[in-house]
């Protein structure tokens, strides 16, 4: 038989990529994650900035940013590099991790301190009415306690916190409320009867009934 002469094909690679999948990005981050096809180069396009870097055996990538301003936009390709074709651009928006409003507890007039929650490791930042700002770090259940001088009554104090992005949370208020409770009233009181009655103030746990500035006896608060 006779021997026919060899033919070389050679097989084009003419896929483009498909668009790579990104992972959500926070103010926070530092690094642009996702999947995309192994080999492909993914570039990712921040204003005038460009990075890039190869998409692993695994189908993951990885790619070192600075941290964005929350509601920047991200726009990552991958690029298939045997023919040059370029996917769709997936676009992902940097979200804002700026920490809500703490809570501040009740401070009354004889306070020296006033206690702020909110999240574990954050900044807790005081104002006082003269525009000093006391500061502390959450411990591990959210909470700051933070030394402060007596207050007058109706004062206002704020509270704020800051993550690790860096901005203050909306602020808190409190308003500083009297350590003395108002007086109570007494209802009209005949010799014939057996007791004494009328309205206890906010806040009151007992009444004290005092006749000719004696003390006559303790007495309970009912619900009304």
């Amino acid at each position: 038989g006779v021997t026919s002469g060899s033919v070389t094909t050679i097989v084009q690679d003419d896929a483009v990529p498909s668009a790579p999948t990104v992972n959500a990005v926070k103010d926070t981050d530092t690094a642009v994650t996702g999947t995309a096809t192994a080999g492909n180069l993914v570039s990712i396009k921040i204003g005038d900035a460009n990075y890039s870097a190869v998409v692993a055996a695994n189908g993951t990538y990885s790619i070192t940013i600075p941290a964005q301003a929350s509601g920047t936009k991200i726009s990552v390709t991958a690029k298939n590099t045997a023919n040059d074709k370029v996917s769709e651009a997936t676009q992902v928006t940097v979200t804002d991790t700026t920490l809500g409003a703490p809570a501040i507890d009740g401070v009354n007039t004889a306070s020296t301190n006033v206690t702020v929650t909110g999240e574990k490791g954050a900044l807790i930042s005081v104002r006082l009415p003269d525009g000093t700002v006391l500061t502390k770090v959450a411990d591990n259940t959210g909470k700051a306690v933070i030394s402060i001088p007596k207050q007058t009554a109706g004062t206002v104090l704020t509270a704020t916190q800051t993550g690790a992005n860096g901005k203050a949370s909306a602020a808190a208020s409190v308003t500083v409320v009297s350590n003395t409770l108002a007086a109570p009233t007494i209802n009209d009181y005949y010799a014939t009867a057996g007791y004494v009655t009328g309205k206890a103030p906010t806040g009151a746990s007992k009444i004290a009934l005092y006749v000719d500035n004696q003390l006559v006896r303790y007495g309970a608060i009912d619900s009304n």
